[in-house]
């Protein structure tokens, strides 16, 4: 939604906090600018906002990065590819096998 679709009212005021002079620009685009104009001031919220905005927080860094590793690891064949699996056996209520509604594994 552009700017100036908004009520005259909620453009300007908007237009004012994020000193745009542009009602063509997006409402999104108004944010966004907002946001990188606060963080390169040196507000902090705004810049993990930003950086989690982006995708680049430290979490999905590392997360990246481990997967580079296994992809790297399973093409040069360092990998282990099969799967261990463990079955715990555990109780099965309402077996239709038994009378009493409940069997074991």
């Amino acid at each position: 939604m552009q700017l100036k679709e908004l009520h005259p009212d909620m453009q300007t005021a908007i237009m004012q906090a994020a000193k745009l002079g542009d009602a063509e620009l997006t409402v999104s685009d108004a944010v966004l600018g907002s946001i990188i104009r606060n963080a390169c001031r040196g507000n902090s919220q705004m810049a993990k906002l930003l950086l989690d905005v982006l995708g680049e927080t430290p979490d999905v860094r590392l997360k990246e990065r481990e997967l580079k590793m296994k992809e790297q690891a399973l093409d040069s064949g360092q990998f282990d590819t099969t799967l261990n699996v463990t079955v715990k056996a555990k109780e099965v209520q309402g077996d239709e096998h038994s009378e009493g509604g409940q069997s074991s594994l």
